[in-house]
């Protein structure tokens, strides 16, 4: 399709509205293939073939007033930049919608998207004239926020290869964060593990994904060599107090232990303002870390995440440990996760999936009694029936809700 058209950008627009809504606990959206395809016969002189569709035509006569299957077609026509440039802007755009449909729902979201660091190639197609056709102005996208995370595909077969896309990349990103993207892919003609991340740490980046997952977990040795550089190098979460990758219910029982109650004079890693005390700013740093590890970059845990945790319940053991909601560590999602992620909520959450209204981390005879205390004052938040009016009704309906979740 062509990504120019403003019923397919309506309709991408819509997709990711979709996947924000009801995906509450979705990361982000990642847009691949954001670009014309490639030339469809590299032996005529038509280096970019694409797009002379009848809306396109129509659309840049009625701009430049020119046709451009006529006027735009060739390098040495009169309007061939202006049509180079108005088919960049068009795919450009539609990475914006779908940008502005993600951040309208959930701002949250991440929106990130692969590219080919060296797509800008000029009218002839040089320096390399497969990049011209795809008419990817990725730094457009950057430039004007409609892609904040960009993934270089940095697939070479050398670490010269992949060094030159990064540095590519890291001149032209704006205000964009860099991902690597590197490859360790079947059949494997590529430098390893080692040999990829030493040279993008050595670009000053440190976040990178692998394409892909089945070739890179192939061999045990490959997992391990992936590990111990990580470990190895870092970088580390302050917040991950064992170093052992996770922000989880270890790190929350120590702090736990070092930090009871009182502030006191404190040097330790637990510090996690550095200001040489251990207090209540410190615990705050800590949920924001926990929050932001396992719920997207935003550290939002909200109404839509609660009532998600609420379903995810299982038994002990069911899980592999490292479940989202597990924040305990006991391979379980239950009630002892709901209890501590009460501790974190950054929204205000429905009293209908909260019975903790009080926020003392429990359902308990103060939660009866404010909510005795909102029925009698009329309180809108009490009207857990809908029906216009708080009323007995709408207490019973709470304690019947409540009295499912969590004590």
């Amino acid at each position: 399709v062509n990504l120019g058209h403003p019923g397919v950008q309506a309709k991408l627009a819509e997709y990711c509205t979709e996947l924000a809504t009801n995906y509450p606990t979705m990361w982000g959206i990642h847009t691949d293939y954001h670009r014309f395809p490639l030339d469809n016969d590299t032996g005529d002189s038509q280096l970019a073939p694409y797009s002379f569709d009848a809306w396109s035509r129509a659309q840049f006569q009625s701009e430049f007033g020119v046709d451009p299957l006529f006027e735009a077609r060739l390098p040495f026509d009169p309007f061939y930049d202006e049509f180079v440039q108005w088919r960049r802007d068009g795919i450009a755009q539609a990475a914006g919608a779908m940008h502005d449909a993600i951040v309208a729902v959930d701002p949250g979201k991440q929106f990130s998207g692969a590219i080919f660091a060296t797509a800008i190639a000029d009218r002839f197609g040089n320096p390399n004239s497969g990049q011209l056709v795809k008419m990817q102005d990725w730094p457009q996208m950057a430039a004007n926020g409609w892609l904040p995370v960009v993934i270089p595909m940095a697939y070479g077969s050398s670490t010269l290869s992949i060094r030159n896309d990064l540095q590519a990349a890291i001149v032209q990103k704006g205000p964009a964060r860099i991902v690597a993207g590197l490859a360790i892919i079947n059949p494997n003609n590529r430098p390893g593990v080692t040999a990829q991340l030493n040279t993008l740490y050595a670009e000053g980046l440190d976040s990178f994904v692998f394409f892909e997952a089945g070739a890179l977990t192939s061999t045990q040795s490959q997992i391990d060599e992936l590990a111990n550089y990580v470990r190895a190098n870092g970088p580390w979460m302050d917040a991950d107090f064992d170093q052992d990758g996770l922000i989880d219910g270890q790190d929350w029982d120590h702090l736990d232990a070092e930090y009871a109650s009182a502030p006191r004079a404190h040097a330790g890693p637990e510090d996690l303002d550095n200001n040489g005390f251990l207090n209540e700013n410190d615990r705050a740093i800590f949920f924001d870390r926990i929050r932001q590890f396992r719920f997207g970059e935003d550290a939002r845990f909200d109404q839509a995440d609660y009532q998600t945790l609420l379903g995810s319940f299982t038994s002990a053991g069911e899980n592999w440990p490292r479940h989202l909601f597990d924040v305990t560590g006991d391979g379980a999602v239950d009630c002892a996760d709901v209890s501590r992620l009460r501790l974190v909520l950054s929204g205000v959450i429905d009293p209908t999936v909260n019975a903790d209204i009080s926020g003392d981390g429990a359902y308990n005879a103060p939660d009866v009694s404010q909510m005795e205390s909102l029925v009698e004052s009329g309180d809108a938040l009490a009207d857990v029936d809908g029906v216009a009016g708080v009323d007995v009704f709408d207490f019973l309906l709470y304690l019947s809700v409540s009295g499912s979740s969590c004590p």
